[in-house]
């Protein structure tokens, strides 16, 4: 039997199709509950209105729900079948068109599941690429979200775009580019703040936190561990406060002031104590056992500089740190041995941090560019007066070599950053 001429260009799409009216609206009903259009429904006889172009008073939402599932504006879809230049381009451009309509439960789990994986590829520490890739990837976001509608989904595209930017920072500070890293923080928080997510929020800012210690800046990073203190007082996430005690002690360790050390170091182990909450993110998920002990250990090395008593309870947590990491988080071991060597030289056993240096200097020649380098080239300057000890020597050689290929002096750069950080 012979089609008739469709009446419109719906019609002629449903036609070429060869689906039934009722598998069609199960798609439109699919399509509408995907993107939390729950004003939107559809029945046959609907349907069959619509392809007669008897449009009556179609549903703004259901209008948005058939653009989507059938790639044209619904005036079009309605409309006379033949095909213009003006519905070509319209089928041409549907994905960027579409970018107005928001995003879809099935592309943001797409987008999340890709974000675990540069979430990955930092942990591992992926080079300028990787770090390339993301970039490209948070901007295709937040180009689209200019024009998402408001709602519970786009909040959630809002809360990736957060995620994503905390992944380019976290690439970009491990790779010494501080000022990029400082600037996608901040943006991480930005974001964050939009979704009206508190915590994902007050981890960016740790984060922001972390890097101002690194560069030799407390009182930095205390206002901000304080601000991200302020923000979450109302939320009771015992890990999430855990974390935040450690960012605290770590300014009062480099400041030298040891009974705000202790109290800060007290609270964080009291809180983690307390367990898990339901539902945490991955962003403080993240902070388990090992990086607990890992960040203590190492802020009591930082005290020891000012305390040389307090060095072994450093030795101690840094061990618990090796002992409780997985064996897949090579990279922060290898920054929990060089940590513990570092220690070791402020005890006065250099010969024992040589022997672990030798333990990670194969795996660490692959981040040797950015923080591993760095932290390397510390205990370079750091080992300066047992150089005369033929293991020291050795090790110091050793060093010296690996960072000579970076085509760049970091011993002791972290210093020379200074110059070049700018606290928001």
């Amino acid at each position: 039997m012979e089609r008739l001429e469709p009446r419109t260009l719906l019609e002629r799409l449903i036609q070429e199709s060869d689906r039934t009216l009722g598998e069609l609206c199960e798609d439109f009903e699919r399509c509408a509950r995907e993107n939390q259009e729950r004003a939107a429904t559809l029945s046959v006889r609907q349907l069959s209105r619509w392809m007669a172009g008897q449009v009556d008073n179609a549903r703004p939402a259901s209008r948005r729900v058939a653009r989507h599932l059938w790639g044209h504006s619904f005036k079009k879809l309605v409309g006379p079948p033949g095909a213009s230049v003006e519905d070509a381009e319209d089928s041409k451009n549907v994905a960027s068109e579409n970018s107005s309509f928001g995003f879809s439960v099935t592309e943001l789990e797409a987008l999340e599941e890709l974000r675990a994986t540069f979430r990955n590829w930092a942990s591992i520490g992926n080079g300028a690429l990787a770090r390339k890739a993301v970039i490209a990837q948070l901007n295709e976001v937040i180009e689209r979200l200019r024009e998402a509608p408001q709602g519970p989904l786009t909040d959630r595209a809002f809360r990736l775009a957060a995620g994503l930017a905390r992944v380019v920072a976290s690439m970009s500070y491990d790779a010494g580019l501080h000022l990029s890293a400082q600037r996608y923080y901040m943006t991480s928080v930005q974001l964050a703040k939009i979704a009206d997510d508190k915590m994902l929020a007050a981890v960016a800012l740790a984060d922001l936190a972390r890097q101002s210690y690194d560069l030799g800046r407390p009182g930095d990073g205390l206002e901000i561990v304080q601000l991200a203190q302020y923000g979450t007082r109302k939320l009771y996430i015992p890990r999430l406060r855990s974390l935040l005690a450690t960012r605290e002690a770590w300014a009062y360790a480099q400041r030298g002031e040891k009974q705000a050390f202790h109290r800060a170091v007290g609270l964080a182990e009291d809180h983690f104590s307390e367990g898990a909450a339901e539902d945490e993110p991955d962003s403080v998920r993240d902070f388990d056992a090992a990086e607990l002990a890992g960040v203590i250990g190492a802020r009591y090395r930082d005290l020891a500089r000012h305390d040389s008593s307090v060095a072994q309870l450093s030795v101690r947590y840094i061990e618990q740190a090796v002992e409780r990491r997985e064996p897949s988080r090579t990279r922060n071991r290898t920054f929990d041995l060089i940590g513990l060597a570092r220690t070791y030289v402020i005890t006065g056993e250099p010969e024992h941090a040589c022997e672990l240096v030798g333990q990670v200097i194969s795996v660490a020649r692959k981040w040797s560019t950015g923080r591993v380098g760095t932290k390397l080239g510390d205990l370079y300057c750091e080992t300066e007066q047992y150089k005369m000890l033929a293991t020291v020597r050795e090790t110091r050689d050793t060093i010296d070599d690996l960072l000579s290929l970076t085509g760049k002096d970091q011993k002791g750069s972290a210093g020379a950053t200074h110059r070049n950080y700018r606290p928001f």
